[in-house]
């Protein structure tokens, strides 16, 4: 429910009169009607892992406009910051609803060695293919996951 204005501001009717040297106007009347402010929209973030982040505003029915100048529901960034958007309803702007991006980047593909040795079929150990070994090297940038497409593989370090 949006807020209203106080009771002694809406649907008012306010009269006035001019004097100009000891003569006075017939009142002049007009009927207050405020408007309601907006509410700031919600925004939610997400970092992608391509080098960008996209912001979403949602829980607005106005005119939005974003600290970027974009006017869209969504707008996708490529620099870290904080980013705002207002809305617009009758007139009357909200206050800034924010969110920070931080664009992630796509971590580039490990280095990975094969070497194809000579091994006796029946000496292998741990499910290992004879005759490969599989080397990456231990040097990588934290934090860090490994999928290996083939569980028989032996990581050496």
């Amino acid at each position: 429910m949006k807020p209203q204005p106080p009771l002694q501001f809406r649907g008012r009717t306010y009269t006035v009169t001019q004097t100009v040297n000891g003569c006075t106007s017939l009142a002049g009347s007009g009927i207050a009607a405020p408007k309601t402010t907006p509410v700031a929209p919600a925004v939610t973030v997400v970092d992608n892992c391509n080098g960008t982040s996209t912001l979403t505003a949602s829980a607005y029915t106005g005119t939005l406009l974003w600290s970027t100048n974009e006017t869209t529901a969504s707008i996708t960034v490529s620099v870290a910051g904080t980013y705002s958007v207002t809305q617009t309803v009758n007139g009357c702007t909200s206050l800034a609803g924010s969110g920070i991006a931080a664009p992630k980047t796509t971590p580039v593909a490990p280095a990975v060695t094969v070497v194809d040795n000579c091994m006796d079929f029946h000496t292998h150990s741990f499910g290992l293919i004879p005759g490969h070994i599989v080397e990456v090297p231990m040097k990588p940038q934290l934090p860090l996951l490994y999928l290996w497409q083939d569980p028989i593989l032996l990581l050496k370090r």
